[in-house]
């Protein structure tokens, strides 16, 4: 549930590639990230309240990649990096299990309306595109 904190999901990108030799086996550690790791992931989403008796393959969570967040570096424990992925996170049906979604998904909406506010008041040629096709949303202690 939505409890005003920040949530953290951690993924390790390793692999280990076994390699036999005359001398025995070498095992090399290998990182490696793919791009299906990166748009979406599945974590438990069981302990989320569901409203009623659900079954099985509904109790899904997926992360999905936030393309409108930049990625960003800090450094780690033990001299490493570690790349922080924004994401949002949605259940099964869809359904919003985060606050970032519910913000997305409004900013969408609020543009969608001025865009087509913006097409009735301005003085486009027929056939012609308008010229406004989204609109950002700001807020801060000056609004």
């Amino acid at each position: 549930p939505q409890t005003d904190t920040t949530a953290e999901k951690h993924d390790a990108f390793l692999s280990l590639k076994s390699t036999f030799t005359a001398a025995g086996e070498e095992v090399t550690a290998i990182d490696a990230f793919s791009g299906s790791q990166l748009l979406q992931a599945e974590p438990d989403a069981s302990s989320f309240p569901s409203g009623g008796m659900r079954s099985t393959f509904e109790a899904r969570g997926y992360t999905v990649w936030d393309t409108t967040s930049p990625m960003f570096i800090q450094s780690g424990p033990h001299g490493t990096s570690v790349l922080y992925i924004p994401s949002v996170f949605i259940s099964y049906n869809g359904d919003a299990l985060d606050e970032k979604t519910v913000l997305l998904r409004s900013t969408e909406q609020i543009s969608k309306a001025c865009c087509e506010l913006l097409s009735l008041i301005e003085s486009v040629p027929v056939g012609a595109q308008p010229r406004t096709n989204h609109v950002f949303t700001t807020l801060g202690t000056e609004q």
